[in-house]
């Protein structure tokens, strides 16, 4: 399935969240597309009808789909998408109703945001409630709260059934889409820009620090270089760097010929880099400290 849909029109990323129960029974399939028309294509194709043909032994329950727009705040830890079914005209009843549910959830420990959308016309007949908080905890606080219970009864005829699913931060994570074509950087490219920043904090590191830790056990000198490392490299360096080689890294387009020149930029600054320090290795004279 995963080949199928990386050669549909629109199509930018997939990810697979496989189930972990018993907080997430069910397994979580994300596929980016570039316009909800295009994503609306591949769930009507032939293609996909016939792959899910293929599977049909193998799912339990329901095979729910929500087409998702937007994304939710930065700080989402923990997702819950809730597929409400509305009886015909009783849209207005609903609206008021989710009003009066998003003030309460608002005042809730841990709340980001919510985001309520339509149904989508041949592919979600339900409203989708789009619900993030900053940590499971509160998620679920809040869903198993009095308050919400009461919400919900309120409800009265309204809705004719409500199917919620929780996520937890790996998922929130692929919610957000980061950068402009909205897909988190393909793996390689991310080696790339680690290596790039790494390099040369191993080399300051090697040629300043060392000297000076000569008196730690190998094991001691280790850990610090990696947690000097890990700090360093995390933020800001790649930040930095993953953010001025956007064009590459995320790009609205994806083309061989991008990729490439964007490969030929890090090696480049990795090259530069080495040689810089193979210059300055011979001028650096600092006496290894062995003994405090």
């Amino acid at each position: 399935m995963s080949d199928l849909v990386a050669g549909a029109p629109g199509f930018v990323a997939e990810h697979v969240t496989p189930a972990s129960p018993p907080h997430e029974p069910d397994w979580v399939i994300v596929q980016r597309f570039r316009s909800r028309q295009l994503a609306q294509a591949w769930l009507a194709s032939r293609t996909r009808a016939t792959m899910i043909d293929e599977a049909e032994a193998l799912l339990t329950g329901d095979d729910a789909i929500t087409v998702l727009d937007g994304r939710p705040q930065e700080d989402a830890q923990a997702v819950a998408v809730i597929r409400s079914s509305v009886e015909p005209g009783g849209e207005a009843r609903f609206r008021a109703w989710h009003e009066r549910v998003e003030a309460a959830q608002r005042a809730a420990p841990g709340y980001v945001g919510c985001t309520l959308q339509e149904p989508v016309a041949g592919a979600d007949p339900d409203w989708v409630t789009i619900l993030a908080f900053d940590s499971r905890a509160h998620l679920d606080a809040w869903m198993q709260s009095p308050r919400r219970t009461a919400l919900l009864a309120e409800a009265g005829d309204v809705m004719r059934d409500t199917d919620v699913r929780l996520a937890g931060a790996g998922f929130a994570g692929w919610l957000r889409f980061p950068g402009p074509a909205g897909a988190a950087p393909a793996s390689w490219k991310a080696n790339y820009v680690v290596l790039a920043c790494l390099y040369p904090v191993v080399m300051v590191q090697l040629l300043i620090l060392h000297p000076f830790m000569m008196w730690m056990p190998l094991a001691v000198r280790s850990l610090v270089d990696l947690v000097i490392s890990v700090a360093i490299v995390g933020w800001p360096l790649s930040v930095w760097l993953a953010r001025g080689m956007r064009w590459w890294t995320t790009p609205a387009e994806h083309s061989p010929r991008r990729d490439l020149a964007g490969a030929v930029v890090m090696v480049a600054i990795v090259a530069a880099v080495f040689l810089v320090f193979l210059l300055l290795q011979d001028r650096i004279d600092i006496a290894p400290v062995t003994s405090l």
